[in-house]
């Protein structure tokens, strides 16, 4: 159910995101990104002028930062499926770290970043 709940949520949120971005000039790209006992960036293909994004993860609970240090299975902000956050500007998309919680086997990051077109 928790699953469910995830998929629909982060489906209503991109559906949001591209309807109102195609009015203001926004254009919107998406990917994923596997999380484990090593400290991971979203990606290096990540749009260079992306202004703004979200993410949403499914497996075991992370601990992630966005200020430029890499999180510990132990330091960090802890996080956990069904839960979002938004990106609230580009250095916190640039900085964003994250790392599998201490006792976790496996996560996967959905992201979604928008852009001025």
């Amino acid at each position: 159910m928790k699953i469910l709940t995830l998929v629909l949520t982060a489906a209503a949120v991109l559906l949001l995101v591209i309807c109102f971005g195609a009015q203001a000039g926004m254009k919107v790209v998406g990917g994923a990104t596997g999380v484990s006992n090593t400290a991971v960036a979203l990606t290096s293909s990540i749009r260079s002028d992306a202004v703004g994004g979200q993410f949403f993860m499914l497996g075991d609970a992370i601990r992630w930062r966005a200020d430029g240090t890499d999180p510990t299975a132990t330091e960090g902000i802890p996080f956990g499926p069904p839960g979002g956050y938004e990106f609230k500007c580009k250095d916190e998309i640039d900085n964003f770290r994250a790392i599998l919680q201490s006792g976790g086997s496996g996560a996967t990051i959905y992201w979604l970043l928008w852009y001025n077109d």
